[in-house]
């Protein structure tokens, strides 16, 4: 992982991750998950674990003060087209 930066050399608010890296970090999380709510890792991942996941994160996850800010600057939108 690399913090990136413009022309002048200040940091940008995003962060660039190797390929490698991107798809272990993928791996451990999915399999951490599964080990902790699903009865162990297997393939194929079905859909409703996925989603479970998906979830789950959203609620739990924690992130930089940037993004969170970001985050909770927009209006979301819920299926109905009325705001949350």
């Amino acid at each position: 992982m690399k913090v990136l930066r413009d022309p002048l050399g200040r940091p940008i608010d995003r962060l660039y991750f190797k390929t490698d890296e991107l798809d272990d970090r993928c791996e451990r999380k999915i399999a951490d998950f599964m080990d902790q709510h699903c009865g162990g890792f297997r393939l194929p991942i079905p859909t409703d674990d996925l989603v479970r996941m998906i979830e789950w994160t959203r609620t739990t996850s924690t992130c930089t003060p940037t993004l969170q800010k970001k985050r909770t600057g927009t209006l979301i939108s819920s299926p109905t087209g009325s705001p949350k």
